[in-house]
């Protein structure tokens, strides 16, 4: 009786042991989900969003994205997800992009450009105008290039067309409700998850240049 008993004891304990096993695997499994699932949460708001010089424009436009609850990617948070104590600023850029759920390009007229006198054809007759920077025209193709449907251009202020981007349908963004709620909308088109319940994106941020 003994002898069945330690054997029913160790079939028991050996049960016991492996319940344990499975469970352990199962709350790791749901932490592991739970981590996803509030990582693909974040992802949905988060935003890449590229600028040039114009700080004043690219920190209202940040204030105006928070306001909706979405998540502007800084600098040093795209740099982390490099993997790299050191990465190029093209690295960076590109780990940005790719881990953001939208790019934002921010075109400002922070440089100025003319076609030069000897290029001119007849008839022609061309003034400095504002354009962005080139940094920022290189990172926009690349966001067309590899994200095009989750890429929108918002231009602020007066600037020279690009021939290049011709065609595509830009967000001119200016402080009028109509022109906030266009870039909101296209910011749902992307499928960048917002919170536009309240107001305060009607006034939040100022885009007059």
């Amino acid at each position: 009786m003994n002898r069945y008993s330690d054997i029913f004891m160790q079939d028991y304990n050996l049960y016991i042991k492996r319940i344990q096993i499975v469970t352990d695997e199962i709350q790791k499994l749901n932490k592991s989900q739970d981590k996803e699932r509030c990582n693909m949460e974040e992802k949905e708001k988060t935003v890449f969003v590229v600028h040039g010089r114009n700080m004043k424009i690219k920190q209202n436009v940040f204030i105006f994205l928070r306001s909706l609850n979405v998540r502007p990617l800084e600098w040093e948070s795209a740099v982390k997800m490099t993997n790299k104590g050191a990465p190029t600023t093209l690295e960076v850029i590109k780990a940005g992009m790719k881990n953001s759920n939208g790019i934002i390009v921010l075109f400002t007229g922070d440089d100025l450009a003319k076609l030069k006198e000897e290029f001119w054809e007849a008839g022609e007759n061309f003034d400095f105008e504002s354009q962005p920077r080139q940094n920022v025209l290189i990172e926009a193709g690349m966001a067309m290039a590899l994200y095009p449907d989750s890429t929108i251009i918002v231009r602020i202020g007066k600037q020279r067309d690009i021939s290049d981007f011709a065609g595509i349908n830009y967000i001119n963004l200016n402080n009028q409700p109509e022109k906030r709620q266009a870039f909101v909308s296209r910011l749902k088109t992307i499928g960048i998850k917002i919170d536009d319940s309240g107001c305060d994106w009607l006034s939040v941020g100022d885009f007059n240049t």
